[in-house]
């Protein structure tokens, strides 16, 4: 058969370059390592493999070889930030002399609203990061919504797993770095965007790596530079300890790793009283997000972590 028509569904549109800025403001977006696209029910990511298809010559030929259109699916999950205060709590604090005169609805200041605002936002930003990677399905708080990118990986036979993973270190980590490296597949090796991604710790051991080794390393003065084989190393504090992954990523469509996210509206944090009877007011987010990855054959996993 010439090709072979996997995805038969259609559960929502394919893609779209919108990034919602404020609720994808963290380290792993930041720093290159992740699409964003935007999706209401759910995006499909469509992917395309060819196999046999050069043959001997013929001065008639029949057909050879197979196309495989397959699809992998984000399917964003429902999420909120919800937090009710009375201004009046604010009487006894300096930001007393700045609350609305009236104490009939009674606010808080502009320039104190924007600043909680600001730090609601950065708070669910931070939290976003450990979701991305950490999230499973069977934890509680406030990493179950959806499966992270370690839980699916570990559930892909595609990703090319490395066997007796181990707590990492200054001393081993360059070990572990070329354990990764020696198996990334042949066609993936040259990627222009392939990257090391690792958790902050873990990149600072391979800076003490630098710093320490007899030859050639950093001075213990210097930064320590975060690459290994001419690759980037992306550090983000939301990927589990002990774990490196490699794989080619960017914040372009082509990137093998997606973050989906259901509307750039979802930035707005509402801010109202709670009723018309009430003194308090509350502020609310609304927001839905999943995570995916194109291929798995074009990941390679260093994890202590188990599936």
């Amino acid at each position: 058969m010439a090709i072979t028509i996997n995805d038969t569904s259609w559960s929502g549109k394919y893609a779209s370059p919108i990034i919602n800025k404020l609720t994808t403001d963290f380290a792993t977006v930041n720093k290159g390592a992740i699409y964003v696209a935007e999706a209401r029910k759910a995006l499909t990511i469509p992917t395309f493999n060819l196999t046999g298809l050069i043959q001997d010559r013929a001065a008639t030929p029949t057909s050879a070889g197979t196309g495989t259109v397959d699809k992998r699916v984000a399917t964003p999950a429902d999420q909120m930030l919800y937090w009710e205060f009375n201004p009046r709590d604010f009487e006894s604090h300096f930001e007393a002399e700045y609350l609305s005169e009236m104490l009939l609805k009674r606010e808080i200041s502009p320039e104190f609203l924007q600043a909680v605002q600001t730090a609601l936002t950065n708070y669910v930003n931070s939290r976003m990061d450990f979701q991305v990677w950490r999230s499973r399905t069977t934890n509680t708080g406030d990493l179950k919504y959806y499966n992270g990118l370690i839980k699916k990986m570990l559930d892909d036979s595609d990703v090319v797993d490395i066997a007796g993973a181990a707590a990492l270190s200054a001393s081993n980590v360059e070990a572990k770095l070329n354990l990764v490296k020696d198996a990334i597949p042949d066609a993936a090796y040259d990627h222009p965007d392939g990257k090391y991604i690792m958790n902050v710790e873990a990149g600072k051991f391979w800076a003490d790596a630098q710093r320490t080794s007899s030859y050639k390393g950093a001075a213990m003065t210097e930064r320590g530079i975060l690459q290994f084989d001419g690759r980037p190393i992306v550090t983000v504090p939301g990927l589990h300890e002990d774990t490196i992954v490699y794989t080619q990523c960017s914040n372009s469509i082509a990137s093998n790793l997606w973050y989906v996210v259901n509307s750039t509206e979802d930035s707005m944090v509402q801010y109202d009283f709670l009723q018309a009877n009430s003194e308090l007011m509350f502020f609310k987010m609304l927001y839905k997000a999943d995570v995916q990855y194109r291929y798995g054959s074009e990941i390679v996993l260093y994890t202590t972590q188990t599936a």
